[in-house]
């Protein structure tokens, strides 16, 4: 646990979905945004994942074209591809947590 698991959350949590394949690629990206939500106050990000794979028509009409996207709903913010990078992934949520 970490130190800011304990803290309040400030308001209703944003929601993220994170589309991924079924793939080692696709458990990666999902490690990395959660590892990134333990320096937030617990619950200021809800989680969606969708596997690109099982649901098509949403990848279509949310408009996907690389994995893995991680997109704010409902703003449509998204950030594209590896998110291995902690202070891109890191920078993106604390923009959507203001």
């Amino acid at each position: 646990m970490t130190a800011n698991a304990n803290r309040m959350p400030v308001g209703p949590p944003v929601e993220l979905v994170l589309f991924v394949a079924s793939s080692a690629g696709g458990a990666a990206a999902i490690d990395h945004v959660r590892r990134a939500f333990e320096r937030f106050p617990v619950d200021t990000f809800a989680l969606e994942i969708v596997d690109v794979v099982d649901d098509p028509e949403r990848v279509l009409r949310e408009r996907i074209l690389v994995t893995p996207t991680l997109v704010a709903q409902p703003s449509g913010r998204r950030v594209v591809g590896d998110l291995g990078d902690p202070h891109t992934l890191e920078f993106f949520l604390r923009a959507l947590s203001l």
